[in-house]
């Protein structure tokens, strides 16, 4: 199945945050990076050829539209056909999945041998790779992400993919809007007013309408009701504090809309 329209997208999407990232944190992440050409057919025939086996079809997609991608989220790198079987993030990689394999037992949904993995990404101890075997609790072409407490997985490499990208703009919406960026996104388009004008629509708005002031008015006594003659008055119950010493517990209080001073 040709996926090619669908990652390219990702992968575009992935530069928009990235140059995102470099803006907002320019001291950590400018200037940004991009991704490395599509692989041409030898290239990919040349990486396998070092694997031993055909790369998954979505990954090899992938590598034909991104052949590679350091620091792809500000700290990951993509690996591409230059990586595979030869560099050093290459052997971190392949060389922390094994010792993940072997300390403390097989990890669910992993293969039982390490060769039935390629990494597509590295940093440090965290790492994603592709389950190139069946097994009894894994699938070929799914896609392990595993760093210390955690191991999620994904069905293709495309999910992976988009995950991974829907967690990189989560995140940084929060670096822009704050920590309900999530929610601020469904509002905010392009047309939106700005944060400027929306505080000097309120200011206008508070002048336009005026302070809304409470009156006291004059206690009635404990046993008296509101009637036709006070029914703009709101009974509240009010416990008696530092702030209203004189006031007793129970105190009508009415509200009068008045002129903003010009």
């Amino acid at each position: 199945m040709d996926r090619t329209g669908s990652l390219t997208e990702l992968i575009e999407g992935f530069i928009v945050q990235r140059e995102l990232r470099a803006r907002l944190m320019p001291d950590l992440y400018a200037p940004p990076t991009y991704p490395n050409p599509g692989a041409s057919e030898s290239d990919l025939a040349a990486a396998e050829a070092r694997l031993g086996r055909p790369l998954d079809p979505i990954h090899r997609q992938l590598l034909q539209i991104a052949d590679g991608w350091k620091e792809y989220d500000g700290s990951h790198t993509l690996l591409g056909t230059a990586d595979i079987g030869l560099s050093d993030t290459w052997r971190s990689a392949v060389e922390m999945i094994e010792i993940y394999s072997t300390d403390g037992g097989p990890i669910f949904g992993w293969p039982a041998n390490p060769a039935d993995t390629v990494p597509l990404c590295e940093y440090y101890a965290e790492m994603s790779f592709v389950i190139m075997t069946d097994g009894p609790d894994h699938t070929t072409g799914q896609v392990r992400s595993f760093s210390s407490g955690s191991n999620e997985v994904f069905h293709n490499v495309e999910t992976w993919l988009r995950c991974e990208l829907a967690d990189e703009t989560d995140y940084l919406d929060g670096e822009s809007f704050g920590p309900h960026g999530r929610a601020w996104r469904q509002v905010i388009t392009a047309e939106s007013p700005a944060i400027p004008e929306i505080v000097a629509k309120l200011d206008e708005l508070r002048r336009a309408f005026g302070a809304i002031r409470p009156t006291w008015l004059p206690d009635p006594g404990p046993d008296s009701r509101p009637s036709a003659t006070t029914c703009s008055t709101r009974w509240t119950r009010r416990r008696v504090s530092s702030a209203w010493p004189a006031r007793p517990p129970w105190t009508p209080i009415t509200y009068r809309a008045e002129a903003a001073p010009r």
